[in-house]
């Protein structure tokens, strides 16, 4: 099972805990707010502009590639196993992607299975243009 799949909750479960009401009763558009009940599932709340996520790229105002997207995947799996990021309480935006861009990520992966190492390796070695190795996450 990979680290993708292992990190999603299905309509269905959800559905299931009695999180999510779906389909919608009523026959208006679909509503985005619905999904934040996963915030009752977590002990924090994704935010998605939050800077603790966001690519190193992203903080750099660099045009984003696929592999940005992993970047802040791995970002909100490390937050979800480990409880926080380093950068976590730091409110400046800049600050954080400072950090970020120095910081050693595999201090992050300490105790945690060597699937995160992997992960962590395939998102290293990707570049803008690099189609990402799905199958292996």
């Amino acid at each position: 099972m990979t680290l993708v799949s292992l990190a999603s909750t299905s309509f269905q479960t959800l559905t299931k805990l009695g999180h999510l009401e779906w389909p919608p009763a009523s026959e208006a558009p679909f509503d985005m707010r619905r999904l934040l009940c996963a915030e009752h599932m977590f002990s924090f709340t994704v935010t998605v502009l939050s800077p603790a996520f966001r690519s190193i790229n992203a903080h750099k105002n660099k045009e984003m590639g696929r592999h940005d997207d992993l970047w802040s995947l791995f970002y909100v799996l490390i937050e979800m196993v480990n409880g926080s990021l380093p950068w976590r309480k730091i409110k400046d935006k800049d600050s954080v992607g400072l950090m970020k861009s120095t910081f050693d990520h595999r201090l992050l992966l300490k105790h945690l299975p060597q699937d995160f190492k992997q992960f962590l390796e395939h998102i290293e070695s990707l570049t803008y243009t690099d189609t990402p190795n799905y199958q292996l996450l």
